[in-house]
């Protein structure tokens, strides 16, 4: 986790930079009141996941796409209307739920998220552009909320005058999603084990959090 840094621009965007140098952004709308004034140009780009197509989330989205041509990684029929957008290539993953791409060597699984997915086209009429979908990237080998978590945990040791406190914390709060991701990854290598994992993740979204629940 330390080679891997981690930012949050405000409402859902995320900047991610990995331990190799790739930036992925997540969700990035600039626009928003919370997101940093020298974070709203981005200087690259090099992969763009997006969950769903609501304003809030794709935003600045066809802007960096344009400037900077990055991969995106997003369920197929948003990927083709960012492309229509002007985003080049965006289709060209063909991404959907289960799926899992490897982009430069970091990889995301789509898992099923519980929201709508719309746009407003020119004529203000609401255009379906997928699922919304969420994503478990393998920058440190847990997923996004982790990120988050692991983002409180810093903010807490830092008010409590205690920076030195946050590795132990760290170790201790990921040490769950660590191990469900390791099991899950091992298990889609089995023959008789992966048909029934995406039907069951898409039957039961918490079960990911439970499991992680009763590890914690």
């Amino acid at each position: 986790m330390a080679d891997v840094t981690f930012t949050w621009l405000g409402h859902g965007s995320y900047r991610f930079d990995s331990a190799e140098g790739k930036r992925i952004y997540v969700d990035p709308w600039f626009d928003n009141p919370k997101c940093p004034e020298n974070e709203k140009t981005p200087e690259r780009c090099d992969v763009l996941a997006i969950t769903h197509g609501h304003g809030d989330h794709i935003g600045s989205a066809v802007d960096v796409a344009k400037a900077h041509s990055p991969k995106v990684v997003a369920i197929f029929e948003l990927a083709a209307w960012l492309e229509a957008q002007g985003a080049p290539n965006a289709s060209e993953l063909g991404m959907n739920k289960g799926g899992t791409v490897d982009v430069d060597g970091v990889k995301f699984t789509m898992t099923h998220a519980l929201h709508s997915s719309g746009t407003s086209s020119d004529d203000g009429s609401t255009v379906y552009v997928g699922d919304a979908a969420g994503y478990v990237d393998a920058l440190t080998g847990e997923g996004i909320n982790v990120g988050l978590a692991s983002a409180a945990a810093a903010v807490d040791c830092i008010v409590r005058g205690r920076p030195g406190d946050y590795e132990a914390q760290w170790t201790r709060l990921s040490r769950p999603y660590r191990t469900v991701t390791q099991g899950l990854l091992w298990a889609r290598y089995q023959p008789l084990l992966r048909p029934a994992i995406v039907p069951a993740a898409q039957r039961l979204p918490r079960i990911f959090t439970a499991i992680v629940d009763r590890l914690g």
